[in-house]
């Protein structure tokens, strides 16, 4: 059956090539391992190493449908969006791919057969074009000649472009080739700037929209080892293609645009009956907006549901800009907060089949988009207020709005410049491009995107996995998880380095064949401990191997148990005889080399590292080694490890399926574990939670480990770290109700986890909290801390441990009570007691007169603070029978100053307290201010006061 909708072309593409020998590999995440992309933009992505050769795979041809989004960093398709047919932030990228085992023959003769014969594409509207040579680089004739072979074309069909179209560099090194595209004719109808000025359109060299490009195979066949250098031959050239489903569903359904097609129109339906206006496909306001949205949401669900949030920073700053862009095209179609959301669901519901992950992530994209909506109709609000207060520009008689105020709508207010030109064009103003133009390019310079922040892989490293292969891990044992034999393979210094030996005091990364040693990754940290270089171990001499290596009870080797004056300690190993004699035992003297581990990690995927310190002889490549796990750090990591899973699985159930993973450390010490979520947590929610993960505990049930292909692992409910790399093959870990994707090392039953114990829970990012606790020994600790701190408090309050928050309660309501009191008594003080009995005090200032038929009256008062002033102010005002009160006091050698208006004649705008306290508040070396009733200042020149008190009546008086 021919393929007619997107759903159906996407899986012919991928049955296609699958049944020519490809192994048909899933969609990575949008955020990429490469530390140098924003986000995967391309389908080649995820195989850039095996291009480069510093990764092997265990095949030599894939295809894909990769999700990839254009938005941020250097491709940024993000203002174009809406305007044209197009461009999207987020589009599928359908490709074939071949490691050297096919080139162009092959690659050409596939996209003629999936073209004509599956996807029945019209050949008389279609033109290729090839590589016609520039730079010194040949002509690519081989791609014109099988063009028009294999596809049966004239010349006239066959374009040949330079460099910028038509040929392919990852980077001004590595590898590169010349590529060829297939462009659709869809009329000469369209618009054509060459037309329009007198010339014939370039056809698919043209800018226009006349011809579609669909796609593009890229020959990998040179590769240029430095800069400037020249392009020598690859030793097996690859084959990199792309063609953008959005592109090819609308050729195949007969749409001159992307929107048209059936991966937009149930969307822009969707938006169109909501805001009660139909679609028209114009290019007019209301319908530009409605493609925004219709873009914009699939970008935002497939983001959220690849562990990426709204934020300030990175990934998360270019995720807000498609969010803020899209809630305010909503505002500007009066479709109410709350409806992006219910959009960014239409895409769980139309593309969920595909990306199962949306399906997963659909409560999390929701309150993600919510929070963000409301926030964001706050922040637009005070956009529109600075657009009002606007100082216009007048350009012959037109107000220009300066390209500053439109950068700081940007900027600030999240505002896109064609959303502030929308609002211009409907309030009569325009915008100077060329202004916002040079405040966005100061703003490029200062946040340009220079890599995600994660560790680059060394090259050194990825060239060792090639040459060594995977590193073994034997560490999920029970009982043989924690020490094992290996034989070094590389060795590599400081500066990357490699070498053959090291020695005594150096410190060097080895790598082996076989470890125990866990490398850090998914949260959890590196194993540490000893690695051990035994004089004849696995010699030629004949003496035994893993089975026979003596272990900590002195166990020696399979023949027997060596006696209490035989033990063979950490380094004797047995030989084959059996019993090993006082002559054979190799003890202390043994050893010929001895290494600590530091650390132990990943660079690449599956190479495991550790980290050394030489301590003692000497390590080379080549020798066999014992490796020995610090088994009682393991345990504790174990068990944090462990507890991250239970943890998770209690979170979902108190507060809703939206929490998901967004990070963790698991080390020997405590866990954090950061998740996403939109409020901190009540104390009641962090107690079920706490409960919830303790009740696991107990229940002590066993681990259950299996290994089993990823889809089948999603469907049977495992949780994915989003964010992270997955093979076909992964390990799933249930323990008790929780079932997670993980490669980390776990408790053999949950009860072995002890005691859990949560003593933290704060926000790190808008969106995200984070959680630490503690268990095993670590909980016990903190418990005992507790329960001590508690009997301490308990014996300092006189009262039982148990009784402590009852006795505080009643300590605070006797103090709220005695400072009732103490405060009543100052005022007392200070409307009538003490010093002279007017409340200043002897020799204190105090005046009295009558301005412009008001009391006004100014005084000192002793012994008095700010909020004392503050107290009296109003109710001595009335006392006194004032218009204007001044009080003035000094405590603690800082200067309290308050006025105070009547109310009458605040409102009446003869006199204003706010105003009256600046003018007196720098007379005393400070600042202050208030309402038009009350303000207040401080100072720090307390020898002005009185100075500053009498000033008030000349003040007035003006």
């Amino acid at each position: 059956m021919s393929a007619t909708t997107a759903t159906q072309i996407r899986q012919l593409f991928l049955d296609f090539f699958q049944a020519h020998g490809h192994t048909v590999v899933r969609s990575s995440p949008l955020v990429p391992q490469d530390p140098t992309l924003l986000f995967t933009n391309a389908g080649m992505v995820q195989f850039k190493d095996v291009f480069t050769g510093k990764q092997a795979l265990g095949f030599t041809r894939a295809a894909s449908s990769q999700k990839c989004v254009r938005a941020g960093g250097k491709h940024n398709d993000l203002d174009n969006v809406g305007r044209t047919a197009r461009h999207h932030t987020f589009f599928e990228m359908l490709g074939n791919f071949s490691f050297g085992a096919y080139f162009k023959v092959e690659a050409i003769t596939l996209a003629c057969k999936l073209l004509f014969d599956e996807l029945h594409m019209p050949k008389d509207r279609l033109m290729f074009t090839v590589f016609r040579g520039e730079d010194g680089i040949p002509a690519d004739d081989e791609a014109r000649r099988l063009w028009r072979g294999i596809a049966n074309l004239p010349d006239d069909r066959i374009l040949g472009l330079g460099k910028k179209d038509n040929f392919w560099m990852m980077g001004d090194t590595g590898p590169q080739g010349p590529c060829s595209e297939r462009h659709f004719h869809q009329g000469d109808d369209l618009p054509c700037d060459e037309v329009q000025n007198g010339r014939p359109c370039l056809g698919p060299a043209c800018d226009c929209d006349r011809w579609l490009e669909i796609w593009n195979l890229v020959f990998m066949q040179f590769e240029r080892k430095e800069p400037g250098g020249p392009l020598t031959p690859l030793p097996a050239p690859s084959i990199d293609t792309g063609a953008g489903l959005e592109r090819m569903a609308a050729v195949v359904q007969g749409k001159r645009s992307n929107y048209d097609t059936d991966l937009f129109t149930p969307l822009l339906h969707q938006v169109s009956e909501a805001c009660h206006r139909p679609y028209t496909a114009s290019d007019g306001d209301d319908d530009m907006s409605m493609r925004v949205l219709a873009d914009h949401c699939r970008a935002t669900a497939f983001l959220i549901a690849d562990g990426v949030l709204p934020s300030n920073l990175g990934r998360g700053y270019v995720m807000r800009s498609i969010m803020r862009r899209a809630i305010r095209h909503a505002v500007r179609l009066s479709l109410p907060a709350g409806f992006f959301a219910t959009l960014c669901g239409g895409v769980a519901d139309l593309m969920g089949e595909a990306y199962p992950e949306l399906r997963s992530a659909r409560s999390l994209i929701a309150k993600a988009v919510n929070a963000e909506d409301e926030g964001f109709r706050a922040t637009i609000d005070r956009g529109l207020r600075l657009i009002a207060e606007t100082k216009w520009e007048d350009r012959g008689g037109r107000r220009v709005m300066p390209g500053k105020v439109a950068f700081q709508l940007h900027d600030t207010f999240g505002f896109p410049l064609d959303l502030t030109q929308v609002i211009g064009r409907e309030q009569g103003f325009s915008v100077d491009e060329a202004g916002f133009g040079e405040e966005m390019k100061k703003q490029r310079e200062r946040s340009k995107f220079t890599g995600s922040g994660d560790q680059a892989v060394g090259d050194v490293y990825k060239k060792l996995r090639g040459e060594t292969g995977p590193t073994q891990f034997t560490g999920y044992g029970q009982k043989d998880g924690a020490s094992g034999t290996g034989k070094v393979l590389a060795l590599v210094f400081p500066g990357g380095e490699t070498g053959k030996r090291a020695e005594a005091g150096q410190e060097v990364d080895l790598i082996a064949d076989r470890t125990p040693f866990y490398g850090r990754s998914g949260g959890q940290i590196g194993d540490t401990g000893r690695i051990y270089r035994y004089q004849g171990l696995l010699g030629p001499a004949g003496v035994a191997g893993p089975a026979g290596v003596a272990g900590p009870a002195g166990v020696a080797g399979p023949a027997g148990v060596s006696g209490p004056a035989e033990i063979a300690g950490p380094a004797g190993v047995s030989g084959p005889a059996g019993i090993a004699g006082p002559a054979e035992v190799l003890g202390p003297a043994g050893v010929a080399g001895e290494l600590e581990v530091l650390d132990t990690w990943k660079p690449v995927a599956d190479l495991f590292v550790h980290r050394c310190r030489v301590l003692a002889g000497e390590v080379s490549v080549g020798d066999e080694v014992r490796l020995e796990v610090d088994d009682e750090r393991r345990g504790s990591i174990r068990r944090n490890h462990s507890a991250t899973h239970l943890l998770h699985h209690a979170l979902r159930a108190v507060l809703g399926e939206h929490v998901t993973q967004k990070g963790s450390y698991v080390g020997p010490d405590k866990l954090t574990f950061d998740f996403s979520h939109f409020s901190p947590l009540s104390r009641e929610e962090r107690l079920q939670v706490e409960r919830r993960v303790n009740q696991a505990v107990l229940r002590n049930a066993e681990q259950h480990m299996e290994e089993k292909d990823f889809d089948e692992a999603r469907t049977l409910g495992a949780l994915a770290l989003f964010g992270e790399k997955y093979g076909d093959r992964v390990r799933v870990l249930r323990l008790g109700e929780s079932v997670e994707l993980c490669g980390g090392t776990h408790v053999w039953r949950t009860g072995d986890i002890g005691l859990f114990k949560l003593i933290g829970e704060s926000g790190l990012a808008q969106g995200v909290r984070r959680i630490t606790a503690v268990t095993g020994n670590g909980a016990l600790d903190l418990v005992e801390k507790m329960d001590g701190e508690l009997s301490a408090a308990a014996e300092l309050l006189r009262s039982g441990p148990l009784e402590v928050a009852e006795r505080i309660g009643k300590i605070q309501e006797d103090l709220k009570a005695r400072e009732k009191e103490i405060g009543a008594l100052k005022q007392r003080l200070l409307y009538g007691g003490g010093g002279g009995g007017d409340g200043h005090g002897p020799g204190a200032f105090s005046e009295e007169r009558t301005i412009a038929g008001e009391k006004v009256v100014a005084r000192r008062l002793n012994d008095a603070d700010m909020k004392a002033l503050r107290d009296v102010a109003e109710g001595m005002r009335e006392k006194l029978g004032a218009g204007v009160l001044a009080l003035g006091a000094v405590a603690e050698g800082k200067v309290a100053l308050v006025v105070a208006v009547r109310k009458d004649l605040a409102q009446a705008g003869r006199w204003n307290a706010g105003k009256i306290i600046g003018q007196l508040a720098p007379l005393v070396g400070g600042k202050g201010g208030g309402k038009p009733e009350l303000a207040q200042a401080g100072g720090s020149l307390p020898d002005q006061l009185d100075q500053a008190l009498s000033h008030l009546f000349a003040l007035l008086s003006e």
